[in-house]
């Protein structure tokens, strides 16, 4: 998820970084991005980051190892 977020975000920053993600993934993901790229704000995609970075720091201590993913995805719910 947050690499998938990061991806978006180099995305909404600048399409001419999609050079740099073409090492990483094809170009039909590439397309797809693009895609959820236009319909999310800039600010969204920084607070869904944060939430989901703090929810992975929190996976390492949780007595259930998917809790702090389940919560992650509630709090990114608008």
């Amino acid at each position: 998820m947050i690499n998938h977020l990061r991806r978006i975000m180099i995305l909404k920053v600048s399409s001419d970084l999609s050079k740099m993600l073409q090492e990483e993934i094809t170009d039909e993901e590439i397309d797809i991005l693009t895609k959820q790229t236009e319909k999310l704000e800039a600010s969204e995609i920084r607070r869904w980051l944060d939430i989901f970075i703090n929810s992975q720091n929190y996976i390492k201590r949780a007595a259930i190892v998917t809790l702090p993913l389940e919560l992650a995805v509630l709090e990114a719910l608008p």
